[in-house]
């Protein structure tokens, strides 16, 4: 939590985030700088309005040689400062009031047995799948010693992606899930890092079919499923060596002509095999090739114009992800570079990366999974530093939440 003299001087109000992480010494020293500041105002915090959020449940405060942590509310300043309290009580992540009641009962470090056989029954084998599920993992060096093993492990070589940063402030990048180099190889399994609709949300995870450039590509709508997405085994496919006539190529689009979702060129066709995508050569025929060589003369020209844009290869991911009426569904999008931006409160820019929204995704971070919606993950807490939530990070312990989490009874009966 960083706040400038300037924000203590002339701000009418502040709005601490994560207040569970802001030690009780710093709060009491910020109230007593502003109290000084802005004299003669009796008032606390100097008059400023403060507006605190967080949950006192999650990590507490950082300390030094393992010091007791003193959470903000337990500084004399919280009493005179904050007046009113809002408890919000409604669960948007998780549907299933059983796992609700569980998840809080944790939390408030007594579980009851029916909470207890609910997490133990989530440690079980799952069903087979190409997309692995998740580990999430307390430690940051557990996270990159599994994903740089698995993706060492893949026979194809590397693909790095350098992120282009600028900005004034560079250092506040290091907070961004965009990597400044990313490596990704064929096979590698990937998450997606932002929000694109009810599909692809932060969260869905694929496995990386090749590297392309756009124009190699044929995009499309999808020909079968509901709204929410392709029924699994049914993505975008055509036969191998197949002709499309131009009856057939209603719904069938050229990537320039594709309207485009952000930094993603969405369903991709695919050959029967499931990874081969089809070119653009692939859905032409005979009776086509005169608009054929009109379309190459227009993208040439747009070659010509977009040249270091389209000179690069992107990711072919393609992410598995839950559908709506049960089952799984499954989608080829090729992934560009996306940007991601530092504001301060007035909106102006600080610091900006131009990057794949993709991160590796065999492991990750219970710290970074916070916000995430991942559809398959493994968690083991033998390990755990803490007591921290990751279990509250999957959406419902039903089948259709592939989860598999190994929870010590030690931890439980010292919980409770």
């Amino acid at each position: 939590m960083k706040v400038s003299v300037y924000c203590l001087l002339l701000y009418s109000r502040l709005n601490p985030e994560t207040v569970s992480m802001v030690d009780g010494h710093l709060f009491q020293q910020l109230h007593d700088i502003a109290t000084t500041l802005r004299k003669p105002t009796p008032k606390s915090f100097g008059g400023i309005q403060i507006i605190v959020t967080g949950d006192f449940f999650q990590l507490p405060p950082v300390t030094k040689s393992n010091q007791e942590p003193i959470f903000a509310f337990e500084s004399p300043a919280w009493a005179s400062t904050i007046e009113n309290t809002v408890n919000l009580r409604h669960v948007f992540r998780q549907k299933s009031s059983t796992l609700v009641s569980a998840l809080n009962a944790l939390r408030l470090g007594a579980p009851s047995d029916e909470a207890i056989t609910l997490f133990n029954s989530l440690s079980r084998p799952l069903p087979p799948s190409p997309i692995l599920p998740t580990e999430l993992y307390p430690l940051r060096a557990q996270v990159a010693q599994s994903n740089a093993s698995r993706l060492n492990a893949l026979p194809s070589p590397k693909v790095p992606y350098v992120a282009r940063d600028s900005g004034t402030k560079p250092k506040l990048l290091e907070n961004l899930l965009a990597e400044e180099r990313l490596e990704l190889k064929i096979d590698a399994q990937v998450m997606l890092i932002k929000n694109v609709d009810d599909v692809l949300v932060n969260g869905v995870v694929g496995r990386v079919l090749g590297f392309y450039l756009p124009q190699q590509l044929v995009s499309g709508t999808p020909t079968t499923g509901t709204s929410s997405g392709l029924k699994l085994g049914s993505t975008n496919v055509l036969p191998a060596n197949s002709k499309v006539s131009s009856a057939s190529t209603s719904s069938v689009k050229s990537p320039t002509e594709t309207k485009k979702n952000g930094a993603l060129l969405r369903y991709v066709q695919l050959l029967e095999d499931g990874r081969t995508p089809v070119s653009v050569s692939d859905v032409k025929n005979k009776e086509n090739q005169s608009a054929v060589k009109s379309e190459v003369k227009t993208t040439k020209k747009l070659k010509q114009s977009k040249e270091a844009e389209e000179s690069e290869r992107y990711p072919l991911v393609l992410f598995e992800y839950p559908l709506q009426d049960g089952g799984y569904g499954s989608e080829a999008v090729l992934i560009k570079r996306d940007e991601f931006k530092v504001e301060d409160a007035e909106g102006k820019l600080l610091a900006r990366r131009v990057q794949l929204p993709l991160i590796l995704a065999w492991a990750m971070s219970i710290h970074k999974s916070q916000g995430q919606t991942i559809h398959r993950v493994k968690v083991d807490l033998g390990r755990v530093f803490e007591k921290v939530t990751s279990p509250s990070r999957e959406r419902r312990p039903s089948k259709d939440c592939k989860c598999s989490v190994s929870i010590p009874r030690k931890l439980l009966l010292t919980l409770r």
